[in-house]
């Protein structure tokens, strides 16, 4: 059998800035797994430190 050929392209910050998306996933992931979590997204000053980092 011929191994296939994989291409594993990295363009986050290139091409687009996924932070906002990447946040309001974990977020909502997080929201899943712990009840202390009051809304249902994040705060816009929340994302705004998340994305500092």
């Amino acid at each position: 059998m011929k191994q296939a050929i994989i291409y594993a392209l990295d363009f986050d910050g290139v091409i687009c800035d996924s932070a906002l998306e990447t946040g309001v996933s974990g977020w909502k992931a997080a929201a899943k797994i712990w009840d202390d979590f009051t809304t249902s997204l994040p705060s816009k000053d929340f994302s705004d430190k998340f994305r500092q980092v």
